[in-house]
Protein backbone atom coordinates (compact mmCIF):
# COMPACT_ATOMS: atom_id res chain seq x y z
CA UNK A 1 0.00 0.00 0.00
CA UNK A 2 1.17 3.12 -1.16
CA UNK A 3 1.69 5.85 1.59
CA UNK A 4 0.60 9.49 0.51
CA UNK A 5 1.13 11.32 3.58
CA UNK A 6 4.20 13.31 2.23
CA UNK A 7 5.08 16.99 2.99
CA UNK A 8 7.02 19.51 1.89
CA UNK A 9 9.24 21.95 3.48
CA UNK A 10 11.24 25.34 1.75
CA UNK A 11 12.95 28.13 3.27
CA UNK A 12 15.09 30.34 1.43
CA UNK A 13 18.91 31.25 2.94
CA UNK A 14 21.22 33.72 2.31
CA UNK A 15 24.72 32.78 1.32
CA UNK A 16 26.86 35.57 0.74
CA UNK A 17 25.20 37.79 -1.82
CA UNK A 18 23.33 34.93 -3.23
CA UNK A 19 19.72 33.44 -1.90
CA UNK A 20 19.30 29.64 -2.02
CA UNK A 21 15.96 27.85 -1.74
CA UNK A 22 16.55 24.65 -0.10
CA UNK A 23 13.68 22.37 -0.35
CA UNK A 24 12.70 19.29 1.84
CA UNK A 25 10.44 16.37 1.27
CA UNK A 26 9.36 14.37 4.63
CA UNK A 27 7.72 10.99 4.40
CA UNK A 28 7.61 8.22 6.66
CA UNK A 29 9.05 10.07 9.37
CA UNK A 30 12.19 10.91 7.22
CA UNK A 31 13.23 14.61 5.52
CA UNK A 32 15.29 14.54 3.43
CA UNK A 33 16.93 17.74 0.95
CA UNK A 34 15.34 16.75 -2.67
CA UNK A 35 16.73 20.04 -4.19
CA UNK A 36 18.93 23.14 -3.97
CA UNK A 37 19.30 26.43 -5.86
CA UNK A 38 20.44 29.86 -6.48
CA UNK A 39 17.05 32.09 -6.29
CA UNK A 40 16.39 32.59 -9.50
CA UNK A 41 16.92 36.35 -11.23
CA UNK A 42 13.30 37.05 -12.50
CA UNK A 43 10.08 35.39 -11.80
CA UNK A 44 10.08 33.98 -15.27
CA UNK A 45 12.65 31.43 -14.01
CA UNK A 46 10.88 30.77 -10.62
CA UNK A 47 7.74 30.23 -12.60
CA UNK A 48 9.12 27.45 -14.97
CA UNK A 49 10.91 25.57 -11.89
CA UNK A 50 7.89 25.65 -10.14
CA UNK A 51 5.65 24.57 -12.99
CA UNK A 52 7.99 21.05 -12.65
CA UNK A 53 7.00 20.48 -8.89
CA UNK A 54 4.33 18.79 -7.57
CA UNK A 55 1.26 21.38 -6.14
CA UNK A 56 2.69 20.38 -2.23
CA UNK A 57 6.28 21.12 -3.11
CA UNK A 58 5.00 24.48 -5.19
CA UNK A 59 3.02 25.51 -2.23
CA UNK A 60 5.99 24.82 0.37
CA UNK A 61 7.97 27.06 -2.07
CA UNK A 62 5.58 29.89 -2.70
CA UNK A 63 4.90 30.30 0.94
CA UNK A 64 8.94 30.17 1.89
CA UNK A 65 9.24 33.15 -0.87
CA UNK A 66 6.39 34.81 1.39
CA UNK A 67 8.21 34.69 4.13
CA UNK A 68 11.40 36.29 2.64
CA UNK A 69 9.45 39.13 1.39
CA UNK A 70 7.76 39.22 4.55
CA UNK A 71 10.74 39.69 6.32
CA UNK A 72 12.31 41.55 3.67
CA UNK A 73 10.15 44.27 4.63
CA UNK A 74 10.36 44.08 8.29
CA UNK A 75 14.25 44.72 8.03
CA UNK A 76 13.75 47.80 5.70
CA UNK A 77 11.36 49.41 8.28
CA UNK A 78 13.87 49.06 10.82
CA UNK A 79 16.21 50.11 8.90
CA UNK A 80 14.44 53.26 7.94
CA UNK A 81 13.59 53.52 11.79
CA UNK A 82 17.13 53.45 13.02
CA UNK A 83 18.28 56.19 9.71
CA UNK A 84 15.34 58.30 11.36
CA UNK A 85 16.32 58.19 14.72
CA UNK A 86 20.11 58.43 14.22
CA UNK A 87 19.03 62.02 12.28
CA UNK A 88 17.30 63.13 15.17
CA UNK A 89 20.11 62.74 17.52
CA UNK A 90 22.64 64.15 14.82
CA UNK A 91 20.37 67.63 14.94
Amino acid sequence: MKNNNVSFRAEIIEKGNTDFIFLYRRASGVTELIHSQPMPECYDELDDWLSQLPPKARFAVYYAVQENIRSLGITLRLAEIIYRNSKVKQS
